[in-house]
């Protein structure tokens, strides 16, 4: 199941959570800066987030830039936010790079998909409150193995996409 849509002028791409997750991770250990996402334009949906009451035309515009601005630069909200042509070539180039330290073979033969944890997640479970169940170092799954084999296939794909120019997540 799809959680991310990619939308772009020249097509289109999905990731599933974990996908994406880790290839955020990936990019970012092979020298991505994340320059932040944009609202190129207030999505057309955007009073669904507003509250059920009236109020004048100025405190709605506040509380919808005050969303903006919660959301500004975010990857993983996927509400419209764009990602910038020069953004999008620069996460290809880090996954470019990236690409032949992936092995070929699927090396996650002998781990389970239930045991991926980027890093981003693992570390967003360590300030959760109460006993977390994690898979141990020997079971966990890190990027490199999530996208080696068939996988990797994919990230070749989502490359070409990036390097096409700036996407919209949703």
């Amino acid at each position: 199941m799809a959680a991310y849509d990619f939308n772009s002028d020249c097509g289109k791409f999905q990731f599933g959570l974990a996908d994406w997750h880790f290839v955020i991770e990936l990019a970012e250990r092979y020298g991505w800066r994340p320059a932040g996402t944009v609202f190129p334009e207030r999505p057309d949906d955007m009073m669904f987030f507003m509250p059920d009451r009236d109020i004048c035309e100025d405190e709605a515009e506040d509380e919808v830039t005050a969303y903006e601005d919660r959301l500004l630069g975010d990857y993983f909200s996927n509400s419209g936010q764009f990602v910038t042509d020069e953004d999008a070539a620069n996460l290809a180039t880090a996954i470019a790079r990236a690409l032949p330290d992936i092995p070929d073979h699927p090396a996650m033969r002998h781990k389970r998909k239930e045991h991926a944890m980027p890093l981003r997640v693992a570390k967003w479970c360590e300030l959760m409150p109460g006993p977390r169940p994690m898979p141990s170092c020997q079971h966990a799954v890190n990027a490199m193995e999530w996208f080696s084999g068939p996988e990797k296939r994919r990230l070749v794909e989502f490359t070409r996409f990036c390097t096409a120019g700036g996407f919209s997540i949703r």
